[in-house]
Order: C-alpha cells, then structure tokens, then sequence
C-alpha cells in the first residue's frame, strides 16, 4: 500500500491510501461468534452477532451477508465495518440452528464463518425440595420447585404438582416462580415420589420428577458397658425400632480409628470389643442404622481397661510324646488380682522351632525330641513355661506274633509262644484295624 498526497490549484492538500491490487490477499477475520458455537440460549429470540476486522484495507460493509437456518437475513441485520448483529424477527424453534456469515476486504478479499446453536426456551424446574434421593425425618416435609422461563415467563394456570402419582395442585401453592405443597397429614416412612408440570406462555412444556425418603431415625437408649477386662469389653444399648449396630473407638477423646459392627436388624444391640490396650482409657460411640437408611448416633462414652500384671501360661511344663500335640492357655493376673483367659489375645512364640511350633490359637505341636519354651506375649507382658518332647514309644512284632491296635490308645500283642504284651498310656489310635 501507498499514500498519495493531492494539491488543487489553491495548493490545498488530500492524503489518501492507495492500494495496490494483488498486494494484499488476507481476508477478514470473523470472530467473536454469538451465540458461542452449541451453546444453548434459554431464549427464543437471541442476539445473533459476529465481529468483523480487516487490519489492511478494512471490511467493505455492503459484501456482508448474513443467513440464519439457510435464509439470507441481511436486509433485517445490522452490519458496519466491525460487526453484524440479527436479532430474530420471530421466535426460533426449540432445537439446533445454524449461521453463516460472510465478509470481503475492499480489495475483494473474502471470509465466511458457519456456526450453529441450541435454543431450549422450555421453562425450567430446578431445586427440587427434599432434594432428590435424600433422606428426611420430617413427616410433613414442605415440597416444592422454582420454575423460570426467561423468554416468555411461566404461564401459572398450567402448573400441575402430583405427589405418589396423586395431583395436589388444587392444595398447592403456585406462583410465576414457584411450586409448594405442605403434607395435611404425617406422611407414612416409605419413599415418596413428585412429578412437576409447567408451560411458558408460548405453549412450551418441561416436567421433571424426584422422589425422596421418610425415615425417623432409631432412638437409642440405654447404653451400657460392661465386662471389661484387660483386653476386652461389652457394649451394649437398646432402640426404639430394628437397626443394626456399630462402635466407633479409640483411645482419644472424640478419636474413633476401630469400629466393630453387626448387621444383624435387632431392638436389643450387643458388641464385644476385643484386642483393646491394656489398663488404657477408651472412648467410642455407637450408631444405629435401620433398613431404610435412617441412623442414630449416641453421645460419648468411656470405660478404662483393667491393668496387666502378668500373664501365666499353662500347663505348666508338660511332656508329651514326639508328634503329638498340646493345647496352652494363657491366664493375665490383673492389678486388681482378677484373671482373664488371653489365650486369643496374646502372641504365642517357641523358642525352639525345631523341637515344637505353636499357632496363634496357642496349639503346639511337636517335632522332635528336645525342649522349648512356649511364650505368651501381650503388650510388654510375657508369661512362658517349658515343653518337653520326648521319644515315642515302639512296639516291635516278629513274624508269627499278633497285635491288636484298641480304640483308647492301647496295644494287645500276643507273641508265638503265647505270651499277651500290653501296651498303655499311648495317644488315640483310632478305631480297630
């Protein structure tokens, strides 16, 4: 491009650009597309509008052209050097429409843009109360929804409310923005479903439905601890109505980290708390859920463990037969000299694996002949006695002499020479063979 200066015979001087054809071939930008390519515009009439710009030889308003759903509407738009805007002359139809603008520089250049959008003019029906799927304890909840129509506004004589498929509008409330219905009577605990209705006053139609549950929660009473010994404890509480039951513990006030529940739909609630810390402070709380959903939470509670003296495994230092077996039971001596069987609490250890092994039920079993300590650990309390294995016993029986294997753990041999051998005091060998 060029500037050229003209003069008159006054000298009086014009400047104007000169464009030089061929020199600039970049169309116009079409931009700033509204409404934004599928949006939806709650309005029927929306401003339809794209702005235009050529930075060399600017856009030449009389090449834009502007259509709506294929139908050139530049005769009712406005256009200038920087933007086309079109606001429909009728309402649009609910549903998708398309756009297409085009534009030319001075010199020719030209661009066009093709977008579409949604209308949904429908009236809206949102907040939903009680809120859908929600769970309330009011028997006589308040209902209702607000409903907005920003193009033609809510038409009221349409507005239907229906409550368990029965239609309440004629008890209802019903505004230009609003739908509410209060329950006459307590309302049973079931689910509850609503279905809403309303036209704009186009005619355009929107519905919507939700349901939510009544449910009083179960009142709990009653709650109680009892048994408590050094590792466990008894709680208990009672409900108005069948629910399950829950303890939330620890060993911090309003710090719940264990649980213990039961699933079972009972009045009458029972948890044994097991594995706790002893001669500790315990704090819990329980909760109670009927099958709807509803639930009850009681306040705190407390109860502390008694302290671990020590712990007394027995029997004391048995002997037993090498692969048999021998059952322990551990005993804790607490501070105020009462005994509690730990023998599912406490951690059982050999200190000799190769002569027996014990479980954690406290069974040991025998391996060889030798001895070991069985130990019983809980905490920083340890209790422990000796297990001895010795050899088992043979019986040794030539050819041409009997024996006879007795239930009872006993063996009858008769040699060849008549002579009958018993054997007693031997394991369980099972039935006669």
């Amino acid at each position: 491009d060029r500037t050229v200066i003209e003069r008159d015979y006054s000298n009086n001087e014009a400047t104007n650009a000169l464009y030089i054809a061929g020199a600039d071939s970049t169309p116009p930008i079409i931009g700033n597309l509204q409404p934004p390519t599928d949006s939806v515009t709650r309005h029927s009439q929306p401003l339809i509008r794209a702005d235009l710009s050529d930075a060399s030889s600017g856009v030449n308003p009389t090449s834009v052209a502007i259509s709506v759903d294929g139908i050139n509407v530049t005769a009712n738009a406005t256009v200038t050097g920087s933007q086309v805007s079109y606001t429909p002359l009728a309402a649009l139809a609910n549903g998708r429409h398309s756009v297409t603008v085009y534009a030319a520089d001075n010199l020719g250049n030209g661009a066009s843009a093709n977008w579409s959008f949604i209308v949904n003019s429908s009236p809206e029906i949102t907040n939903p109360q009680p809120p859908h799927m929600s769970i309330t304890s009011d028997t006589t909840p308040l209902i209702s929804a607000d409903l907005t129509d920003v193009d033609r506004g809510i038409k009221i004589s349409s507005v239907t409310l229906s409550f368990d498929g029965i239609n309440v509008t004629a008890g209802a409330n019903v505004t230009s923005s609003r739908v509410w219905y209060l329950p006459t009577i307590p309302l049973a605990e079931t689910t509850h479903s609503v279905a809403v209705y309303a036209e704009d006053n186009a005619g355009n139609s929107a519905s919507t439905n939700w349901s939510f549950t009544i449910a009083i929660p179960p009142l709990i009473s009653n709650t109680r601890t009892t048994g408590v010994s050094s590792t466990t404890a008894i709680i208990s509480w009672d409900t108005d109505k069948a629910s399950d039951s829950l303890v939330m513990f620890g060993t911090s006030p309003g710090s719940y980290i264990y649980q213990k529940s039961d699933d079972r739909m009972v009045l009458s609630h029972i948890i044994q708390l097991a594995g706790l810390t002893p001669g500790a402070t315990h704090y819990y709380k329980v909760r109670s859920t009927d099958p709807i959903g509803a639930f009850s939470e009681s306040e705190q509670y407390s109860f502390t463990t008694k302290s671990l003296v020590s712990i007394a495994v027995t029997p004391a230092n048995p002997t037993i037969l090498r692969s048999l077996k021998q059952q322990f039971v551990a005993s804790g001596i607490n501070s105020d000299n009462t005994t509690d069987n730990l023998t599912s609490a406490v951690i059982w250890t050999s200190s000799n694996t190769s002569v027996a092994t014990v479980s954690a039920a406290g069974l040991a079993t025998s391996l060889a002949a030798g001895a070991t300590n069985i130990i019983a650990t809980l905490g920083v309390i340890s209790g422990n006695t000796t297990l001895t294995v010795t050899q088992a016993a043979t019986v040794e029986v030539n050819s041409g002499n009997t024996i006879t294997l007795n239930t009872g753990g006993s063996i009858n041999a008769t040699t060849s020479s008549g002579i009958a051998v018993a054997v007693k005091g031997l394991p369980n060998l099972g039935a006669p063979v």
